[in-house]
């Protein structure tokens, strides 16, 4: 799993070690960080979250969860298990994720279009104050190895990136109403 900023999700704890890690989270109002692991293998970036709220516990304590992510964070140190704690833990650093550039036009008009060929908007309505790259690829359903791909790219590659996402996308449902009328 790997979220962008605003991102919401909801999980199922059951593991004793992620109890635990819950019932500290929760006494303490603090948060946690999820590091992505593709491969098998844990990467060097992770999501910081927030538990929004409780939605349902269990007799066993197991516990249905709803997260939002605040932040990528990228990981400098990892320990297998925390003293005295049952889950891991370790050193984290905040990566600047916002630019100071605004979205380009290209990106902004193709993602105007997107949304209102899938009817998510209406003519006319201005994304300008409040669209940012990362609004655009949560509103994309990126995969996890996108997401993270995307990450990782300057910001001028982030806006091609999800250029290309969105013509990919356009295809597809064009593809789909071909299936459809056929």
């Amino acid at each position: 799993m790997f979220l962008l900023p605003g991102e919401q999700t909801y999980l199922h704890l059951f593991e004793p070690r992620y109890k635990q890690l819950l019932h500290d989270v929760l006494s303490g109002n603090r948060v946690f960080i999820i590091p992505y692991v593709q491969d098998g293998r844990t990467t060097h970036l992770g999501t910081r979250v927030k538990v929004r709220k409780v939605v349902k516990t269990y007799v066993g304590g197991e516990s249905d969860i709803l997260i939002e992510a605040v932040e990528v964070v990228r990981m400098l140190k990892l320990e297998e298990q925390l003293e005295n704690r049952l889950y891991p833990g370790g050193v984290v650093r905040n990566l600047r994720l916002q630019s100071e550039e605004a979205v380009g036009s290209e990106l902004l008009e193709q993602f105007k279009e997107f949304e209102l060929n899938r009817g998510n908007t209406r003519e006319g309505y201005d994304y300008l104050p409040t669209l940012d790259l990362y609004s655009i690829a949560s509103s994309l359903n990126l995969s996890a190895e996108d997401k993270y791909r995307l990450i990782q790219l300057s910001f001028k590659q982030k806006q091609q990136f999800l250029v290309k996402q969105i013509e990919y996308l356009d295809l597809l449902h064009a593809q789909e109403d071909q299936v459809f009328k056929n």
